[in-house]
């Protein structure tokens, strides 16, 4: 699991990892910033798209394509994730 996560081309995981802590570094831990869903009145499209820095018009105004399996043999459902795999989705605050 800890190496999908580390390799996924999908911008919430990479968030994910991005906000472990790391004992050796004082730092302020990364954040997504953006607000959450509502669950009772979810987004229209990607319901990560409101906190996602790669989101575009298509990742607001339709959910991500089925579970689609990338050459490296990850599943992700992100209209973005051919172009956006091996970045960082987010990037830890100063400190």
């Amino acid at each position: 699991m800890a190496r999908h996560l580390r390799t996924s081309r999908a911008p919430l995981h990479a968030g994910l990892i991005a906000a472990i802590p790391d004992p050796l570094r004082h730092a302020p831990l990364a954040t997504t910033g953006g607000d959450l869903p509502n669950p009772l009145n979810p987004p229209n499209g990607c319901a990560f798209s409101p906190r996602c820095r790669y989101a575009e018009a298509v990742c607001r105004s339709e959910p991500g394509p089925l579970l689609a399996t990338r050459a490296d043999g990850h599943e992700v459902r992100c209209w973005r994730s051919e172009e956006i795999a091996g970045q960082a989705a987010f990037v830890r605050a100063e400190g």
